[in-house]
């Protein structure tokens, strides 16, 4: 069911979300190089899915928000959307949106892109009031900042979009390379187009590659297993699964055949012959002492 909400609902909604984000492969630091890496992940269009760019828009930005969601187990997720880029008021700060996605373990595969079509018409509705709410809104418990999206998602050749992240100046990066990953979405032909550049300070390319596969693998099961609720969802590659469940627990390791626990001692008493082996109030007995009294005691 579409969730309708007031102002007041939407701005609590943004305070509950989590900031979504991706498994970091280095630590947060408050030294940074500001470098930048960038992968390029193509997907095909599923069949069963309309050419608008609208539904193709809802369904990718659904798959990145129910990965997010199966990341963190977190189920109110907050991530930047581009309202769009003018290239003709190039100097001016691009306008980012938080979109809010409260969805559930339960929540069926199927009904996503419709929940996030309604997040998309609440950003635009109610997104403007983001830094009047900047007091209510903290990233993981931490001080609240001017920018407070971790991913941000810039959808590309739209009909309403004058220009591309493509076109950024000095002036839009400088507002943008705060976001550990910045995905633009454009569609080309029968493909999807994901660009991701991201923050070479946390993530390196086999994360963000990851994170691209498992956002196509999550649109083919809202496309196709619609039915599926988000906790049935598997985002992870065969290759992935073999990996965690067979060669991460493949510990077995080979031991030398094991002696007797009486030859095991008589090894221990022939190396430290004259080393303690017990100790009983002022009386001190070796190892050697002990092994002779116990040749004793079996003989």
């Amino acid at each position: 069911m579409e969730e309708k909400l007031n102002q007041q609902d939407w701005l609590d909604l943004c305070s509950e979300c989590r900031n979504g984000e991706l498994p970091l492969a280095f630590p947060r630091s408050s030294v940074q190089s500001f470098t930048r890496g960038e992968v390029l992940h193509r997907l095909q269009i599923p069949d069963t899915i309309p050419g608008s760019s609208s539904v193709c828009k809802e369904l990718i930005v659904g798959g990145v928000i129910a990965v997010l969601c199966k990341y963190s187990s977190q189920y109110a997720i907050r991530i930047g959307v581009s309202s769009g880029i003018d290239a003709e008021d190039s100097q001016d700060e691009i306008q980012l949106l938080p979109l809010c996605v409260r969805l559930s373990d339960k929540t069926k595969l199927e009904s996503i892109p419709k929940r996030v079509s309604a997040a998309l018409t609440q950003a635009q509705q109610f997104g403007g009031l983001v830094s009047e709410a900047q007091s209510d809104i903290e990233s993981d418990g931490s001080a609240v900042v001017d920018q407070p999206f971790r991913i941000l998602l810039v959808m590309e050749n739209r009909d309403d979009a004058g220009g591309s992240i493509a076109d950024l100046n000095d002036t839009h990066w400088e507002q943008l390379q705060s976001c550990d990953l910045i995905v633009r979405i454009s569609t080309e032909d029968d493909f999807f187009n994901l660009h991701g550049d991201y923050d070479t300070d946390l993530l390196d390319p086999r994360t963000v590659e990851a994170f691209m596969g498992h956002v196509e693998r999550a649109i083919a099961a809202i496309t196709s297993t619609g039915d599926a609720a988000l906790a049935e969802l598997s985002i992870l590659s065969k290759p992935e699964r073999q990996r965690i469940l067979n060669e991460w627990n493949d510990t077995a390791m080979e031991f030398p055949p094991v002696d007797c626990l009486h030859s095991l001692f008589e090894a221990k008493a022939a190396t430290h012959h004259d080393s303690t082996a017990l100790l009983w109030q002022d009386e001190i007995i070796t190892y050697g002492e002990l092994n002779a009294a116990a040749n004793r005691l079996a003989h």
